[in-house]
């Protein structure tokens, strides 16, 4: 029985040890790694005009929710999860949807450049690309933020407040496999195949691109 406590106690410690040392410093570089990188790219945008161009329109947007990212689904989460959820019901909702927001618009950021480069190489030749409207930087951002919204809904209508536990990721337990599949599909497939298809289409329209230019190269020789 003495062997036995003395065990439960040096599991209970090193719980402890790992909750309230090792966890704190790993949060902290990472938020402020993070939080140095992303400010860094927005002075960059903000004091060059020259660099706010429609193909960093959506490393904008994405360094932009980098850092809200960075206080709500990182310092913030942390710091909500040491003690009893105080925000009550509606805030939990609130919480949940720009966590889920914050997220989607991040994974489709990434996946939504591959498309604008995808529009640049296909308009290559005919130099469309020249002449593109600043409606399309606004189409990619309002697409990449819509999806974000569709995505987080559901979420904040599902989750809500456990008064037993006094947290906010209270799920039913019918629903948790439908809602971690969703959540698979949504954050990783689909953006993985957006991302894969406009690839492929640019390399398959780059081989085009390489053929015209070396028969001009041809002629010009």
């Amino acid at each position: 029985m003495l062997v036995y406590c003395q065990t439960q106690l040096r599991d209970v410690q090193h719980e402890e040890f790992v909750k309230n040392t090792v966890v704190p410093v790993i949060v902290a570089i990472v938020f402020v790694v993070s939080m140095t990188g992303n400010m860094l790219l927005l002075t960059v945008f903000v004091r060059y005009k020259e660099t706010r161009t429609l193909t960093n329109s959506m490393l904008i947007n994405l360094t932009i929710v980098d850092f809200l990212s960075l206080v709500v689904n990182v310092l913030l989460d942390y710091l909500l999860a040491m003690q009893p959820w105080p925000l009550g019901w509606f805030g939990c909702k609130l919480y949940v949807f720009f966590y889920y927001l914050l997220i989607a618009v991040s994974t489709y950021s990434v996946a939504m450049i591959s498309v604008q480069r995808f529009v640049v190489v296909w308009q290559l030749l005919s130099l469309a690309w020249c002449y593109q409207s600043q409606k399309t930087k606004y189409v990619l951002l309002a697409t990449v933020w819509g999806i974000g919204c569709i995505v987080s809904v559901p979420h904040a209508i599902m989750y809500g407040t456990n008064s037993d536990k006094d947290d906010c990721y209270s799920v039913s337990i019918e629903y948790r496999v439908p809602v971690y599949t969703g959540n698979f599909i949504v954050f990783c497939v689909v953006p993985l195949l957006i991302t894969a298809v406009f690839s492929g289409l640019i390399a398959y329209r780059m081989q085009h691109v390489l053929v015209v230019l070396s028969v001009f190269r041809n002629l010009n020789t």
